[in-house]
């Protein structure tokens, strides 16, 4: 952070830059031996929030104005679980389950639930968010979605990368980029 200049996000380079240090900052999180927690998750969480407002057309962002999620479950869909989705089955929609567990879990209620399919939430050094099978005490089995600080932070950065290769081809337009970021003030006095 300057502290002596204010930054002004008038292009998508700077935008970019920005959200490069946040990972940086989550990386540093999510791999701190000494501070296993779920405020990672929660960072991940609002910078997926944060991109959600980005790449979907004016007439797509009024039908979302009054719904968070819609929009944000569509994001993760679209941009951050797009390319493993696959590998899980059709009665698994992790954008949705990421979105109500993590998300609204984490949020709202600082738990991921206590629902039949569960979600569980560690700093194990794993690649990809795995599908797992759990014995609870009593012996009964359990299923559930095991995301990882790394993994999702893996995903997070796929989904800034096609987000901006998706700029960078025309396809989203820099200057809607830039005006709905700029709507979303940084946590900083320093930008604008």
């Amino acid at each position: 952070e300057n502290q002596n200049k204010t930054i002004i996000f008038d292009n998508v380079l700077k935008i970019k830059q920005y959200l490069d240090e946040r990972i940086i900052e989550l990386e540093k999180l999510a791999t701190d031996e000494n501070h296993k927690n779920p405020y990672v998750f929660m960072g991940i969480s609002a910078l997926f929030d944060l991109l959600s407002n980005l790449p979907y057309s004016d007439e797509q962002m009024s039908i979302w104005r009054n719904y968070v999620s819609p929009r944000y479950i569509q994001f993760l869909n679209d941009y951050v679980f797009d390319e493993i989705q696959q590998n899980f089955s059709q009665s698994i929609n992790l954008g949705e389950l990421f979105y109500k567990r993590v998300r609204c879990g984490l949020d709202h209620s600082f738990s991921t639930g206590n629902e039949q399919y569960r979600v569980l939430l560690s700093h194990e050094n794993n690649a990809i968010p795995e599908e797992v099978e759990l014995h609870n005490c009593n012996g009964i089995i359990e299923y559930g979605i095991h995301f990882t600080a790394l993994s999702v932070l893996n995903v997070l950065k796929h989904a800034i990368n096609k987000l901006f290769n998706e700029i960078e081809q025309r396809i989203i337009s820099d200057i809607q980029v830039i005006q709905r970021f700029s709507e979303k003030k940084p946590l900083s006095k320093f930008y604008e």
